[in-house]
């Protein structure tokens, strides 16, 4: 809904106009207005190509990069930790489809930095031998006391090994994966947040490239509209302008927790090739 300032009264015949009935839309500056001695409008921006504050992102792609790196990046980085730290779920499915099964003898348990359900992972070494009783060595990743006590009770284990790769191996009924599935949760996070990420990126530098080369004009603020968002315990609100160009009137808004009253003129860069591409300047 439209919070905040009236419009300002249009001229005799225009829209706003006292006597005509018609509220809600002042018509925007001229393509090349006066500016009055006392104007409170600021001046034009730089000639092209100008600096490009880092406000000039906007609020939206401000908003999708910060929210997609936490929702999406900070996961990707948790799931590339367990790549590189412990087994993961397509060890066991390439078990599960060219796994022999042999004996091996424990050799040796330590314990490793990584937990689960407040247990500490082991990594116990066997040997092996493999069909053509070849003997192979390996490291089974395990929480079962049995097969950590193993090198000491000298028990044999019952183990499936693949045979195109001696070092992948597993105790007969068990997982190489000691979190199984949950290992893609990160994964599914990462899926949803670094679209966002990437979106928010495509906006921000479409946005800095009409801030930098786009064309200068002066607008006017037709309506302020409240937004579902807050920055810092403050509204966001939404600024609609419009301003003129060689090709007619075009319109364009922004976001800001400071918006300029109704009626006000203002700057705005827009690109000339596709004018409805704007914000202020």
């Amino acid at each position: 809904m439209s919070v905040g300032w009236p419009n300002q009264p249009g001229q005799p015949g225009q829209p706003g106009a006292p006597g005509n009935p018609q509220w809600g839309y002042a018509p925007p500056p001229p393509l090349e207005p006066p500016r009055p001695q006392g104007s409170s409008v600021k001046g034009p921006p730089a000639p092209a190509p100008r600096p490009v504050p880092s406000g000039a992102i906007g609020w939206n792609a401000g908003f999708m990069l910060m929210f997609g790196s936490m929702f999406g990046g900070i996961p990707m980085i948790i799931f590339f930790v367990f790549m590189l730290t412990m087994p993961m779920p397509w060890e066991d499915w390439i078990l599960d489809y060219r796994g022999e099964k042999s004996v091996a003898q424990a050799l040796s348990a330590r314990a490793t930095n990584t937990s689960v359900n407040e247990s500490t992972l082991y990594d116990v070494d066997v040997q092996y031998s493999d069909k053509q009783n070849r003997p192979h060595r390996a490291t089974l990743s395990t929480l079962n006391y049995a097969v950590i006590k193993a090198p000491v009770t000298k028990a044999p284990l019952n183990i499936e090994y693949d045979p195109e790769d001696f070092a992948r191996v597993r105790l007969q009924g068990d997982s190489i994966s000691a979190i199984g599935f949950m290992a893609f949760m990160p994964l599914g996070f990462g899926c949803i947040g670094m679209p966002l990420v990437l979106i928010g990126l495509a906006t921000a530098l479409g946005r800095r490239k009409v801030y930098k080369h786009g064309t200068p004009a002066q607008a006017r603020i037709q309506e302020v509209t409240a937004s579902a968002s807050s920055q810092n315990d403050q509204r966001v609100m939404i600024a609609h302008y419009s301003f003129q160009t060689p090709r007619g009137i075009f319109r364009g808004q922004w976001k800001t927790v400071t918006p300029p009253g109704v009626g006000e003129v203002i700057w705005v860069l827009y690109d000339p090739k596709n004018p409805k591409r704007s914000l202020p300047a």
